[in-house]
């Protein structure tokens, strides 16, 4: 199979919108909005913290609400600690700062990050853990989500259900893995089992 026939390719993962259990992006937005836009989006790997953080992106633009965004990478603290600075000396007090990944600071560049958007139009973060800010979600991986999102993908809805719970167990809730090892099963024909 060609890669842009596989229904699990990385763009149409991507272009999936964020799947809420208990509420809706309205209500979500709402929240965020009394908040004056300080917040964190909480949640373990793969449960789609940095697709509702896109959301929220989409829906500042759309508000004409300014803001600039920054995801930090798992490469060394030192990189990190440059695009901060970047990021940081390339904002101005009318932005809504957007922190991705925000756990991967240490306490003194946290700080930093705090002091420096106190004045600031708002701070949303995504963390693992909370703490650095209030919790304005926390998202917990479900076996339903991973159904319904897999049933968007993939056309044929040849995979079963008992399927997909096994590989919600074998990655740990991780959607991000289990659409990572779909994409591969597929284009190894082995999915359909």
């Amino acid at each position: 199979m060609k890669a842009r026939e596989n229904p699990f390719r990385v763009d149409r993962v991507h272009a999936l919108p964020f799947q809420f259990e208990n509420e809706s992006f309205d209500l979500f937005y709402l929240r965020l909005k009394a908040a004056h836009f300080r917040g964190a989006i909480i949640g373990p790997h793969g449960t789609g913290k940095t697709t509702l953080l896109n959301e929220v992106q989409n829906q500042l633009q759309q508000a004409g609400i300014p803001h600039k965004a920054l995801r930090l990478m798992d490469d060394g603290r030192d990189c990190n600690k440059d695009r901060i600075q970047k990021w940081l000396e390339s904002s101005s007090e009318e932005m809504v700062l957007i922190l991705d990944s925000a756990g991967l600071l240490n306490y003194w560049d946290w700080q930093r990050v705090k002091r420096k958007a106190k004045g600031y139009a708002g701070l949303l973060i995504t963390a693992h853990k909370p703490g650095r800010l209030p919790t304005l979600i926390e998202l917990q991986p479900s076996v339903q989500t991973l159904i319904h999102l897999v049933r968007k993908l993939e056309p044929e809805q040849s995979i079963p259900d008992d399927r997909l719970q096994e590989l919600y167990r074998a990655c740990n809730g991780n959607l991000r893995d289990c659409f990572r090892k779909l994409y591969d099963e597929y284009a190894k024909g082995t999915s359909k089992n």
